[in-house]
């Protein structure tokens, strides 16, 4: 009998922080938040989708606040080929630590994301660094 008690005590303790004044705040908060998210990605995905179709990359999410650059479309002699980079948005600077394969630039074009903030900027040099990579510099 004691497991009933235990479960009794703990749906009565649930229900009594959903009734209590202060959940009902937090709770339209939360759904405030989840709606302002709603808009933000809905102003931000045709921005999206014309940065990945301009710049052949597909941009995704991964684990908390990091993101998958897959850059296609390098080499016309090989169109299957495709470079990788992750990037850490958790903190003020943004971190690079993965990129497939190496561009040996790529810590000096994340100091240049890091002064200027400006991501798009960063895309478009990446990309440029992993085409010469592939192609080579006059190409």
């Amino acid at each position: 009998m004691e497991p009933k008690q235990s479960l009794g005590r703990t749906v009565f303790q649930i229900q009594a922080r959903r009734n209590h004044p202060q959940h009902g705040a937090v709770n339209d908060e939360v759904h405030k938040d989840l709606a302002d998210l709603g808009h933000r990605k809905a102003r931000v995905a045709p921005d999206l989708k014309f940065l990945e179709q301009a710049l052949s990359v597909s941009i995704k999410g991964f684990e908390k606040n990091r993101l998958l650059f897959r850059f296609g479309q390098l080499d016309p002699r090989d169109p299957e080929k495709e470079a990788t980079l992750a990037l850490d948005v958790s903190a003020c600077n943004y971190r690079v630590f993965a990129s497939t394969p190496q561009l040996p630039s790529i810590a000096i074009l994340a100091t240049l994301l890091n002064e200027s903030g400006d991501i798009y900027l960063f895309i478009k040099q990446v990309r440029e660094k992993y085409r010469q990579m592939f192609q080579g510099p006059d190409t």
